[in-house]
């Protein structure tokens, strides 16, 4: 990671006689250096967490190859974020970009970076790091005497399914209880530009498990921005090993949007009803029911 600056201190240390004496030179008068601070919110039903890692890029405003700072660290404790050592604003930077993304990676590329989300996001923390942040501040002047942080609002770069199970004729709640859910996906990886945010699918499929929430008892999976194109896209199998499917059609699934599921399901046929909430909402409905 490349730093702006480091303190430096220094003494001067002369033999007098027989005796040392420590003689302290006085720091030579240089301008105030401006601490690099962060203020990082998310606009989530999950928060941050102690020990989770941001990745950061300040870039001349004026010229876009020069980085002041090259994929920084930043670490959240204490319910601030924090850099691994003291960053100040170069003095050469009027103006500056800042682009942050959630969670930090090792990068090799900028305009590509690999993300993959987890087939077992059944362990909250699987689903957690599944999903991808980032967010980015621009023109921000260093001297600005009212300004001491860098805000930042990072937003979902990932789509969000959630899973309702209605027990419909023949079952009851108990029995979909333990019902093994999954959603099949065509891609699990997903190429991101970490200076623009831009999506783009960059890998295999695997069926993915979601995070059940014991409060609500709905399921919770986070996907990469794709296109859904005939294929069975959820797959329940109740206890007594009978499986249900929703095949979907045509679903385009977009960056930082929700997808409701909910699947009513009767012993001899099933009703599913779909809509979109939350996260951002769109115009278009997914409803529809299979007997």
């Amino acid at each position: 990671m490349k730093t702006l600056f480091r303190a430096m201190a220094a003494s001067l240390i002369l033999a007098v006689g027989c005796g040392d004496v420590v003689i302290e030179q006085p720091t030579p008068n240089e301008p105030t250096k401006k601490p690099i601070k962060f203020n990082i919110t998310r606009n989530a039903d999950v928060t941050f967490q102690g020990g989770d890692k941001a990745g950061f890029y300040v870039v001349d405003y004026w010229d876009y190859e020069k980085y002041f700072v090259d994929n920084g660290v930043l670490e959240y404790y204490n319910s601030t974020w924090n850099s691994e050592e003291e960053l100040y604003w170069d003095e050469a930077c009027e103006r500056a970009n800042v682009y942050c993304y959630i969670p930090y990676a090792d990068v090799y590329e900028r305009s590509s970076h690999n993300f993959s989300i987890s087939t077992e996001q059944n362990w909250f923390e699987n689903y957690k790091n599944s999903d991808f942040l980032w967010g980015e501040a621009k023109y921000i002047d260093p001297t600005d005497p009212d300004s001491d942080r860098v805000e930042l609002e990072m937003k979902h770069l990932m789509s969000r399914v959630v899973i309702t199970l209605e027990p419909g004729k023949g079952f009851s709640e108990e029995e979909l209880f333990n019902a093994d859910v999954r959603i099949e996906t065509d891609n699990n990886v997903a190429e991101i530009n970490l200076i623009n945010g831009g999506v783009d699918c960059g890998g295999y499929g695997e069926a993915v498990r979601p995070y059940y929430n014991d409060e609500d008892g709905k399921y919770y999976a986070v996907l990469v921005p794709q296109t859904i194109q005939d294929m069975d896209f959820i797959k329940i199998t109740t206890t007594a090993g009978k499986e249900y499917k929703l095949h979907q059609d045509y679903m385009e699934m977009a960056p930082g949007k929700q997808y409701n599921c909910t699947l009513t399901l009767n012993k001899n046929s099933y009703g599913i009803d779909i809509g979109i909430t939350d996260w951002e909402v769109e115009d278009q409905d997914f409803g529809g029911t299979l007997n």
